[in-house]
């Protein structure tokens, strides 16, 4: 018997519904209730991931493709689609979530990314475009208030625009083909390099502030490399990297480009100092025999 979410029918198969009897019965509960259309459960739901879990988490994917599925980006923010909204922010939330956690878990010997990201990327992607556009500041000036930052903050809609590409970047090569081959994706690429190199201080609006290490810090490290990986071996033989053009229009033009460029160099530089220089041994400075 299918579960009812605000009206509508999510279907999940019988194989789906047996893997969720795994889970603790109070987590059962809180699946259930979630199916039923609770957005308390859906975020509680989201909240109990967690690496002593792996082994049970995916059986939890199907209920967020099932919450993605039923619900459509809105053309308009208003009271009667910010529950539509929320519901969404969560269901991403909890895909991106145990992605991250299975691929470790397993080492990338499976690619969980391409099942629960790349397969589904026409109901994900659509809803990264939203957040960015709703929540984040425009790329080439990063100082202005976000239209919405009440339905989503900003360290929350940073980490569902670029966690995406960077687990398909890093582990998988189905994703890797989508992104090359997609124009659009490309675009919003180029858009996000330039937000991400323009964004200041080590903290986000909305940052819990429980990692150790600064999300700004690590995703400018990162996203240079992503930004790479998601366009070269271009499907288009003549392209290897994104035209020049695409980053000058999400800049605002050539010199914001040249600006953030700098910027990246700076950080990476100013990381790579705070190193300590490994001791030079005969072991490690020796070619080889042989």
């Amino acid at each position: 018997m299918p579960f009812v979410a605000g009206g509508l029918s999510l279907q999940l198969t019988a194989d789906e519904r047996k893997e969720l009897k795994c889970l603790p019965v109070a987590i059962q509960i809180i699946a259930k209730k979630t199916l039923q259309g609770s957005t308390t459960d859906l975020a509680r739901l989201v909240d109990l991931i967690s690496v002593p879990r792996s082994s049970h988490l995916f059986c939890l994917v199907p209920i967020f493709h099932a919450t993605l599925k039923s619900v459509q980006v809105p053309d308009y923010i208003n009271p009667k689609t910010i529950p539509t909204i929320i519901r969404a922010k969560w269901a991403l939330m909890g895909v991106l979530k145990i992605s991250t956690i299975t691929s470790s878990v397993t080492h990338h010997l499976v690619d969980n990314v391409g099942m629960y990201i790349v397969r589904k990327w026409d109901e994900i992607y659509p809803w990264m475009r939203f957040f960015a556009r709703n929540c984040l500041p425009p790329p080439y000036d990063v100082s202005v208030t976000p239209p919405r930052p009440d339905i989503c903050n900003m360290f929350d809609a940073v980490t569902l625009c670029i966690t995406p590409l960077s687990l398909i970047c890093t582990i998988s090569e189905e994703g890797r083909h989508l992104l090359r081959s997609s124009v659009s994706v490309q675009h919003f690429v180029a858009q996000l390099w330039t937000l991400v190199g323009n964004l200041r201080g080590d903290v986000l609006q909305g940052d819990p502030g429980n990692t150790p290490n600064s999300l700004v810090s690590n995703i400018c490290a990162s996203f240079a490399l992503t930004n790479f990986v998601c366009v070269s071996e271009s499907e288009d033989p003549d392209k290897i990297t994104l035209p020049v053009s695409n980053y000058i229009h999400a800049a605002g033009g050539v010199k914001p480009v040249v600006i953030t460029l700098l910027k990246y160099i700076r950080r990476i530089t100013r990381d790579a100092t705070a190193v300590e220089e490994p001791q030079p041994s005969l072991s490690s400075t020796s070619w080889p025999l042989g």
